[in-house]
């Protein structure tokens, strides 16, 4: 059985208040908006609902890979554009080559609605956990 759970991910301080600096300071008299420009990353939370999955894909096992008999999860860090294409799709926490890998190949293949604050489509980061076992 493989069991796919979505992360959030939460921007750290650091890259937070990189990103924020960027952005102009709103005039006194002027309300500021919560919008993210189309280049930056939209935090899940509050306004920006979450991106949703259409289309997953298993990892495909290999006869080695079963004769492991890893019991576990491989952690894969993507983000989702505002198209709902993945991009910078990488491991943050994984087991072997051969796992890494399937995961890798399975993620890489999943379809997204975007995210999207106000309605309009914002890309964000999450994390994707493959869990490995019990085929």
């Amino acid at each position: 059985m493989i069991r796919i759970v979505f992360f959030l991910f939460v921007l750290s301080g650091s890259v937070f208040a990189q990103t924020t600096a960027q952005q102009p300071e709103p005039a006194a008299s002027q309300p500021q908006e919560e919008h993210a420009k189309p280049d930056m990353q939209a935090r899940i939370g509050g306004p920006v609902k979450p991106p949703v999955l259409k289309h997953m894909v298993d990892p495909v096992y290999s006869k080695p890979m079963k004769r492991a008999d890893f019991k576990g999860n491989i952690q894969v860090y993507v983000i989702v554009e505002a198209d709902g294409t993945l991009s910078k799709v990488h491991v943050t926490r994984g087991y072997n080559a051969d796992f890494d890998q399937a995961a890798l190949d399975a993620v890489r293949q999943y379809k997204f609605k975007p995210a999207t604050q106000g309605g309009k489509p914002v890309k964000v980061d999450l994390y994707i956990e493959v869990n490995f076992g019990g085929w």
